[in-house]
């Protein structure tokens, strides 16, 4: 193959997406397993070339592997394979148990994790607005379990989304996201106005 990536795909599983050849004549499955460490002897294979990618299972959480992928040719016995390319990924960590969203002022919330049982992996822990993932936070400590999304408008509910996420991986590696929601506090004004209108009614009976 020309190119091997491996994608997180779940905590105990990886997606490997295949890139073919320039000249891939006469390939009819790619074979992709684990090299080397708890992983060996894991695999999948490709039996569709038009759609080269396959995943491995039954792997550890929050950890790097490296995959090796072999091209085969059709109608040899045995089989004629490549030498083969290789790509490195992680699997994902496990989600947060749980994440609590409560109103700290009129333009933002908290958002307070529970980390999972096994937490194997996570460095920092991750929230967003789910329909605005630019408006997020992230912990800065594994001692303080919350953070501060802002920039939000007053007296809104809003659906949180939030994942553990493993240290110095680029592109990140998160787990599953995990579903809150919560309000900011309403504006102080709405309340006051509120209250004129009724005092004026009372002075009117």
């Amino acid at each position: 193959p020309e190119s091997v990536t491996v994608k997180p795909d779940t905590s105990s599983s990886v997606l490997v997406v295949i890139q073919p050849p320039t000249e891939a004549q006469g390939i009819v499955s790619y074979k992709a397993s684990i090299e080397g460490g708890d992983g060996a002897g894991k695999a999948c294979e490709v039996t569709d070339v038009n759609k080269p990618s396959c995943v491995i299972s039954g792997l550890e959480l929050a950890t790097q592997y490296t995959v090796k992928v072999v091209s085969c040719v059709d109608s040899t016995n045995p089989v004629v394979c490549g030498e083969g390319t290789t790509g490195s990924g992680w699997t994902r960590p496990n989600t947060p148990k749980s994440v609590n969203v409560n109103p700290i002022s009129t333009s933002s919330v908290t958002v307070t994790f529970e980390a999972p049982s096994d937490a194997k992996g996570i460095g920092h822990y991750e929230a967003f607005v789910t329909e605005d993932p630019n408006k997020s936070c992230k912990t800065t400590s594994l001692d303080i379990l919350s953070c501060e999304i802002g920039g939000l408008e007053a007296g809104t509910q809003y659906e949180i989304s939030a994942a553990g996420c493993i240290a110095d991986t680029n592109p990140a590696v998160c787990s599953e996201a995990v579903p809150g929601s919560g309000w900011t506090k309403p504006n102080r004004e709405f309340h006051f106005a509120g209250f004129i209108h009724f005092a004026a009614l009372s002075t009117c009976n």
